[in-house]
């Protein structure tokens, strides 16, 4: 090694005296230059592991679907202006069944929702759960306390099937308790509801915090719905 500074720097570098090997002058005027230099190597692979949020310029890449985004980003954007203010975040809806290699790939760095189908090598941290209700108009015939097993049989309802969500845990548990419900509308997205609920009879089952938001436009009531679903477990998903 020290034949090969030699070599680049045209110096000896370092010779031998009685009292040991000394540095020649070239090196000492090198030395202190070299020494900060290799400080910061150092001190770059140390935190190299390390994430700092407010010096983070970061894109991250998060699949999420619009109910999704009704719940999670303002508040996310909100503690990001604040803790990470140069972070930067793209929302890509990925289809569940395309969610794993999506992961794993770096497509999409983080994937939060309920998404049952999600398994090892995919990771997955509790954030909350979340129940189902049946939400309609405000002055809705059925609008009451509670929704009957017969209102919601005699009701035309909307359903929402999202290709990169869990909520398909509704109509299982319909056919377990051998209801048939009468879908009168079929929409891939959440947003468009409260447009359509203001304006018909139909009843939409979704999770309580969403209900919660729509109902606070003060046009709309919750019901609690009239069988046992599963509550919507809600995970961020991450690959190994």
């Amino acid at each position: 090694a020290l034949g090969r500074l030699r070599s680049l720097f045209g110096d000896a570098l370092f010779v031998r005296t009685p009292r040991g090997m000394h540095p020649t002058p070239f090196a000492q005027s090198i030395a202190e230059p070299v020494r900060r230099a290799l400080g910061l190597i150092e001190a770059t692979l140390t935190q190299a592991g390390e994430f700092v949020p407010a010096l983070s310029d970061r894109t991250f890449r998060v699949h999420m679907s619009d109910i999704g985004e009704m719940v999670f980003l303002p508040p996310l954007l909100e503690r990001l202006q604040r803790d990470a203010p140069n972070v930067k975040l793209e929302t890509r809806p990925v289809d569940e069944a395309e969610l794993p290699e999506a992961l794993a790939s770096g497509e999409v760095d983080l994937a939060i929702g309920f998404l049952p189908g999600l398994r090892a090598p995919v990771r997955g941290e509790h954030v909350f759960t979340d129940p189902y209700v049946c939400l309609t108009r405000a002055d809705h015939p059925a609008a009451g306390a509670r929704f009957t097993r017969r209102q919601f049989l005699e009701t035309s309802h909307a359903l929402v099937s999202s290709s990169g969500s869990g909520h398909r845990v509704i109509e299982e548990a319909m056919l377990a308790a051998g209801m048939h419900r009468r879908i009168a509308l079929r929409v891939p997205h959440f947003t468009v509801v409260p447009m359509i609920l203001e304006r018909t009879d139909l009843v939409v089952t979704i999770p309580s915090r969403v209900a919660r938001m729509f109902e606070g436009l003060g046009r709309f009531r919750s019901m609690p719905a009239p069988v046992a679903i599963p509550r919507a477990l809600v995970k961020v998903h991450w690959h190994d």
